[in-house]
């Protein structure tokens, strides 16, 4: 096993050595350790350093992990012979399970610190840190598997986690009901992302039987000889698209894309540092990461020449993920509740991501996770800190904390500097790398349909620019909303603000720094060099002669490779021309957004500019109703559901069971009857047969009574008897 595999495992273990722990003292002295927050946080701050070594010593030089490392041993097997069905533990680390661990570890352990303050009146509180070390190992396991099932197991831990998670306070009846939906939303979509596993191992074991059809590098394979003509999916081109579409199905619900996104802002019930570690930066990231690793997959047959732009699971892809950016982004423009104005901003970012994706580029949708998982987990962890002081989520209650809170304030506004695309902040970056993307797919198709996602982007751009400091402005400016929470309200203590701090440097530098030694990472391109298709995808399929030449038909985000084709050549030369037009324009939605959200929450705070013009009037109820996607579940769907399930009761009383209760009613007559024939007929001839046999004994013993007298007339009697039938008979 390679030392790189070992570390990665231990990486994985160690959280779980934690719940272990935890759980094997609370079996044997009922009830959990009261050093269990240090347990876990300790647990995962040896992941964190595990994760940040093989980040310096693996990542960083040079060009990255120029090959994966890979490790498989077999869990279990279901039969024998050619039909078996064999399920390896299949682990593979390279630069995006290294940058994705990172990104978990550090957030996972901030929240740890920062919940020790945070929660430590509450009650329950070792066991909160116990569902927080479950949840990190789901998570990192999630990470290092490269197999699509062993990957959806840890997929269904993860959504058990947030299950404890989200409902934590058990006592508030609004928590167990956003507990109990989002776990009911999120088995739609994973019954969906089980189909789809199906379906690709059905179809690839029919070539493969046996063990590592459902390994990550057996399905890029396929998809690879899929584009040389050949393979297992040879007649099966549609089933690519609709299996992609079906594991696409986990994502829309794990990333909380449209139309079922409702779980995620009805999930801020939970405790707030269970909003920035689960709903922030790492469970909902969970989908956009596993569409990432089956981008193949969702590409199809033009994968390898680059020609996947008309695929059709990466245009549902897309379009899902702009209509999500752009709804959630207006949502958020009239939330009163601090948190689910973040929570509707993460569902619009994660349609960023998801949209990124859809139009091609693995590298910017993986960039604009990895930056967005710092600001935003800042800006929950902010939230809190606010929450902390003035004991309460709407900001109608909040105003002028700036100078109460002036550390919270300055770590909040870098992470809105951030995540509305300021220049000097890793949000810049990765946003820029994502409208570039999307403009030069538009510009690719020349055609209307070929501009929406970036319409949609870039509409997104400008109003997360604007509900970002529209947040800001009623939180922590102008004039108290409540002058008696404003009294009370004090700075957190610095086992809360230091985690703040960290957020917030890493919110500027996580997107590009300067190094020393001319390791240039100031543009960006540190990421898309080191996460893109040729170094996740290429270098860990197998080698042979069917592959040799896919180098040549890689598509890359700054340039193609040599021999490139010319749609691939035409898409990068549009990519080229769009990059100054699409930065000017992302400079100009961020001063347009925070200047708008000034001049309506500051100049004009008090004054109500909305309800003078009837048409925005109405539109702001509609969005105040959250799109009536939430009535139309409530009011049409659940209904709907429950009739059909009243109806289904009814038919299964009134006719099935009428039919198995008359079957049983008949059986009952039948035996009946049949008892009553056994006992009178079968019973009586039975009887009667003995009886008669009785009798005649009886009737010849009298026959048979030692008097010589007697025995000589029933022989006259006989003699007589004989002549007489004698006659007759003649």
């Amino acid at each position: 096993m390679p030392d790189t595999i070992k570390i990665a495992l231990l990486i994985v273990v160690l959280p779980l050595a934690a719940w272990v722990l935890g759980f094997a003292h609370a079996a044997f002295r009922r009830r959990l350790p009261a050093c269990q927050d240090w347990i876990s946080t300790v647990a995962v701050g040896g992941s964190m350093a595990l994760s940040l070594w093989l980040f310096f010593t693996k990542v960083l030089p040079g060009g990255g992990m120029a090959a994966p490392e890979v490790w498989s041993c077999r869990w279990f097997a279901i039969g024998s012979g050619a039909n078996a069905f064999i399920l390896n533990f299949d682990v593979m680390v390279d630069n995006l399970t290294i940058l994705m661990n990172c990104v978990v570890t550090i957030v996972a352990f901030l929240v740890h610190v920062y919940s020790r303050s945070y929660m430590h009146d509450e009650d329950r509180y070792p066991r909160f840190f116990l569902h927080l070390s479950l949840f990190t190992f789901s998570m990192l396991g999630l990470l290092v598997t490269s197999n699509l099932m062993m990957l959806f197991i840890f997929w269904e831990l993860v959504g058990v986690c947030s299950y404890f998670l989200i409902g934590f306070f058990f006592l508030k009846k609004s928590a167990g009901d956003a507990s109990k939906k989002a776990f009911v939303v999120n088995r739609i979509g994973d019954a969906f992302f089980m189909a789809g596993i199906f379906m690709i191992g059905g179809i690839l074991s029919k070539q493969w039987p046996g063990e590592g059809v459902l390994s990550f590098q057996r399905i890029w394979e396929s998809i690879a000889l899929l584009g040389q003509g050949t393979g297992p999916w040879i007649g099966h081109e549609t089933e690519v698209a609709l299996a992609g579409v079906f594991i696409f199905m986990g994502c829309v619900t794990k990333s909380a894309q449209f139309p079922l996104h409702v779980w995620l802002p009805d999930a801020m019930e939970g405790p707030t540092p269970v909003s920035a570690l689960i709903h922030a930066a790492t469970m909902v990231a969970a989908g956009v990461y596993m569409v990432a690793r089956m981008f193949p997959l969702m590409a199809g047959k033009g994968y390898t020449s680059g020609e996947f732009f008309d695929s059709p699971a990466l245009w549902v892809i897309a379009i899902t993920g702009g209509i999500t950016a752009l709804m959630s982004g207006t949502i958020a423009l009239v939330q009163s509740d601090l948190k689910k104005g973040l929570a509707y901003s993460t569902c619009s970012q994660l349609g960023y991501m998801v949209m990124a994706l859809g139009v091609g580029s693995m590298g910017a949708g993986l960039f604009h996770l990895f930056t967005h998982a710092f600001f935003k987990a800042c800006l929950f962890l902010g939230s809190g800190s606010v929450i902390h002081a003035v004991h309460s989520q709407e900001m109608k209650d909040m105003g002028g904390l700036k100078k109460k809170m002036p550390l919270t304030y300055a770590t909040f506004l870098v992470s809105c500097l951030a995540i509305a695309g300021t220049p000097l902040f890793s949000g810049f970056l990765s946003k820029e790398a994502v409208l570039g993307q999307a403009a030069a797919f538009g510009a690719h198709h020349q055609g209307v349909l070929g501009w929406i996602p970036f319409a949609l982007a870039a509409a997104t751009a400008f109003l997360t620019a604007f509900y970002m400091f529209r947040l800001l402005f009623l939180t922590f400016h102008g004039k108290p909303g409540n002058q008696h929470k404003f009294d009370h309200a004090h700075e957190s203590p610095f086992a809360m603000s230091m985690p703040l701090v960290v957020l917030a440097i890493l919110a500027v530098i996580a997107g590009g720094i300067a190094l020393p030694g001319g390791l240039d990472l100031g543009t960006g391109h540190w990421f898309q060099d080191r996460v893109n298709d040729k170094v996740l995808v290429q270098q860990a399929m197998p080698e042979s002669a069917a592959f040799k030449d896919m180098q040549a038909h890689m598509v890359h985000l700054h340039e193609p490779a040599h021999g490139a084709n010319a749609a691939i050549a035409s898409f990068h030369e549009h990519a080229h021309h769009v990059h100054a037009p699409v930065m000017y324009m992302s400079l100009a939605a961020v001063i347009i957004g925070i200047g708008g959200a000034w001049l309506l929450f500051v100049r004009r705070r008090h004054i109500d500019l909305v309800g003078g013009i009837p048409p925005l009037a109405r539109y702001r109820e509609v969005l105040r109703n959250l799109y009536y996607v939430d009535w139309f579940y409530c009011q049409r769907v659940v209904p709907t559901g429950k009739d059909i399930a009243d109806l289904a009761k009814a038919f299964d009383k009134h006719v099935v069971d009428a039919i198995v209760n008359a079957v049983a009613r008949g059986g009952a007559h039948v035996a009946w009857f049949a008892g009553r024939v056994d006992a009178i007929v079968v019973d009586g001839a039975v009887n009667g047969s003995g009886a008669s046999m009785m009798a005649l004994g009886r009737f010849c013993r009298g026959f048979v009574n030692g008097r010589i007298q007697d025995y000589v007339k029933y022989t006259v009697w006989g003699l007589g008897l004989l002549l007489i039938w004698a006659v007759l008979a003649h």
